[in-house]
């Protein structure tokens, strides 16, 4: 197929040979054959876009429909109308006997074919989807065949596209197939099943109420003489039993003057009656002598112009949607196969390949090096545009594989957010990636990456108009940063504390969630006791967030620091080992904890020698005691290194400074512990 596929289809080209159309009816019509060609040009293509192939199917599918209509050999007299007309009583007036259930009540609810045929059988025909896609049953009388299709109706309805009824021997039907309808007007459902047969019809015998015409009946009249304009319409007044003999005569005037503008014939019948008695109805034998004398022997030109119509309306709509489908991308034939340690995904779209290359971003640029993308676009998707641009970014040296490929992402799905190694880049997941990396050390490491090897400003550089803010945000993050870097070297002395929490990365998913969304930050920077971290002098030095919000990340970065330093001092004023042993509770470790531990023991060494028999005290001092100290307890009982009482020394060394009593190691833990 040389050329667009929609030039393809909408410019006629030259005939093919006869092999190419033997297996289609009317094979030598000119209409039929272009139809023909543009069914086979359907056949070979499929859409990424499942509203556009659905639409492709459905053309297919109505072409299979006329070319199935083409091959029926007799006329489709379609009976329709309102609900509670009289269809079913016409069709079985025709036929001479009650072949269509008949009641006050709804009866029609699928649509029945009745048919010439071989033998007696029930065809029903089920809509695509359903299993089976036809059921045979035959029937042995009239009864079975209305019991047959109320079963079906009421267990199968929405299933069943329609039942042929095929009755052999009967004359009427060698020529003619009567086709009964549900009501028009009784539901949305029956209107979308019976209007399609309608307009397909070659004879339309439209029945009324005697109360007609109605609006209804009017409207749909004249939209069957716009869509077939040379089918022949017939209108059928229905219940004129009901009228007295005298009135006849001026009801059927009316009745064509209202009608004869819109229908070929009107008649004023009485349905039931002639079922009853045939031929007792006078306006039932005008109807069939109408169609004996002037329908059927039009039979050979009505089978003559059928293909041409049939055809033509479904190559006019083939071409309309090949126009409106011009740039709808399509599915490749054979799907390229993203296969790797990371993933294994069948893309047959460059949309499916381009979420494909997002996730399994490693195994993606193997497969970009290796040229195997390039050749999947020209060979199998056969998109020039798309190969011809990844062509020019393989050429293009200032860019390295990750830039190339986050290129690629943009032209294979234009519009759809771009995914970088795993990560959305849309600002909804961006902000929740950078909320979490302030716990998770992986997600920090992708901030980190996306940062260093300017992603943002990749993206902006795609040309893609959803991403140009993408640049900016590369841009006031990095000049954030710099500004973050500035005002840190500018505190002097630089606060020992910052040594245990500065890490610049850790800055990043605060940069960046303060340019995506700075009322979160100022909420979270609400919750901190601003008052008594600014007595701390180095972070008050930071800044103003108000006058300066560059700064609102590094005050919330270090508030945790500026809080420790603040409750480091509170402990220094109150100086007592309470106040040490409550804050190394809290920090265990860090800059001031090793001052804490030292002071500790220190503090309660003092007030132990004052109530040498407090042994609470005790207990927390052995818990704190250093070696230092420990020496020192020892030493009280030595003078120059010589023990002045080697027992006491030793007890001492274990317990600590000693009561002025006799302590012995027998009761050594009952006397100083209190056990």
């Amino acid at each position: 197929m040389d050329g667009h596929w929609a030039d393809w289809i909408i410019r006629d080209r030259e005939a093919q040979s006869d092999d190419q159309y033997a297996r289609f009816p009317f094979s030598d019509n000119v209409h039929v054959r272009r139809l023909v060609d543009a069914y086979h040009c359907l056949g070979t293509l499929h859409f990424a876009d499942h509203r556009v192939e659905a639409e492709r199917r459905k053309l297919r599918m109505n072409a299979n429909r006329a070319f199935r209509r083409m091959k029926e050999t007799q006329i489709s007299m379609v009976v329709a109308g309102g609900w509670n007309a009289g269809k079913s009583t016409v069709i079985n007036a025709f036929l001479g006997e009650r072949w269509m259930p008949m009641n006050v009540n709804r009866e029609t609810v699928t649509v029945n074919r009745i048919m010439g045929g071989p033998e007696r059988h029930l065809l029903v025909h089920f809509h695509d989807g359903h299993l089976p896609r036809q059921l045979r049953h035959a029937y042995p009388d009239v009864g079975y065949v209305h019991k047959k299709i109320r079963e079906l109706g009421e267990s199968h309805r929405d299933a069943i596209e329609h039942i042929d009824i095929c009755y052999p021997g009967h004359p009427f039907l060698t020529w003619v197939a009567l086709i009964d309808t549900p009501g028009l007007d009784f539901s949305d459902r029956d209107d979308r099943v019976s209007q399609p047969l309608i307009d397909d019809a070659d004879v339309l015998i439209w029945v009324m109420h005697i109360e007609g015409p109605r609006q209804q009946d009017l409207s749909a009249l004249r939209a069957y003489r716009r869509h077939n304009p040379g089918s022949r319409l017939l209108a059928v007044v229905n219940y004129a039993d009901i009228l007295d003999e005298g009135e006849w005569a001026e009801v059927q005037a009316d009745k064509k003057n209202c009608l004869g503008k819109e229908a070929d014939a009107v008649f004023l019948v009485s349905a039931r009656k002639d079922l009853e008695a045939r031929g007792s109805d006078p306006g039932f034998n005008q109807l069939r002598a109408y169609l004996n004398e002037d329908v059927l022997p039009a039979y050979g030109e009505l089978r003559w112009r059928k293909p041409s119509r049939l055809a033509g309306e479904c190559l006019a709509h083939i071409r309309d949607f090949a126009e409106s489908c011009r740039h709808q991308p399509l599915k490749a034939t054979n799907p390229f196969r993203l296969a790797g340690k990371e993933c294994l995904a069948e893309c047959l779209t460059a949309r499916e390949l381009a979420g494909a290359a997002g996730q399994c971003w490693d195994d993606a640029l193997a497969e970009l090096r290796g040229g195997h993308i390039l050749r999947w676009l020209e060979e199998e998707l056969k998109d020039r545009r798309l190969a011809q641009a990844l062509g020019d970014l393989l050429g293009d040296s200032t860019l390295d594989d990750d830039a190339r490929l986050l290129h690629l992402l943009a032209l294979l799905a234009p519009g759809q957010p771009l995914v970088w190694r795993g990560i959305s880049l849309e600002i909804s997941a961006l902000i929740e990636l950078a909320r979490n990396a302030w716990d998770n050390e992986a997600d920090l490491a992708t901030i980190s990456q996306i940062y260093h090897r300017q992603v943002f400003r990749i993206c902006a550089n795609t040309g893609v108009a959803e991403y140009g803010d993408y640049g900016k945000i590369q841009d006031a993050w990095k000049d954030a940063f710099r500004h973050c870097e500035a005002v840190l070297s500018a505190l002097a002395p630089k606060p020992r504390v910052l040594d245990d929490y500065y890490d610049q990365n850790r800055l990043l998913p605060y940069l960046l969630l303060l340019k995506l969304d700075q009322g979160t930050m100022r909420q979270k920077l609400a919750k901190l006791d601003l008052e008594s971290l600014r007595t701390v002098p180095w972070y008050r030095e930071i800044g103003d967030p108000n006058s300066d919000p560059w700064v609102l990340p590094l005050m919330l970065e270090f508030s945790a620091a500026a809080e420790q330093e603040y409750l480091w001092r509170q402990a220094k004023l109150t100086n007592t080992a309470e106040s040490y042993e409550t804050f190394l509770e809290r920090y265990p470790m860090g800059p001031f904890s090793e001052d804490a531990r030292i002071a500790i023991p220190r503090l309660l060494r003092k007030e132990l020698l004052k109530d040498l028999n407090n042994s609470s005290l005790r207990v927390r001092y052995l818990k704190w005691r250093t070696r230092k100290q420990r020496e020192e307890d020892r030493e009280i009982f030595c003078k120059w290194g010589i023990p002045l009482n080697t027992v006491k020394a030793l007890l001492a060394n274990q317990y600590g400074p000693l009561p002025d009593r006799e302590i012995t190691p027998a009761n050594a833990s009952r006397e100083l512990l209190g056990k």
